[in-house]
């Protein structure tokens, strides 16, 4: 998987209405809470278990 291209995120992320995050392969809202989707970070990454190679 290729999280960033030239910086930018390939991956949004939201919680559903367990408290569980999930990912998305594009910006929008998450279907289950209709919150906003945020742009995958490093930090995210790191705290679900990713390694970050580029």
């Amino acid at each position: 998987m290729k999280f960033f291209t030239d910086g930018k995120p390939n991956y949004w992320y939201g919680s559903n209405a367990k408290g569980e995050r999930e990912f998305f392969t594009a910006r929008g809202v998450h279907p289950e809470t209709l919150r906003e989707l945020k742009p995958i970070t490093e930090h995210i990454l790191e705290k679900e278990g990713f390694s970050i190679v580029e």
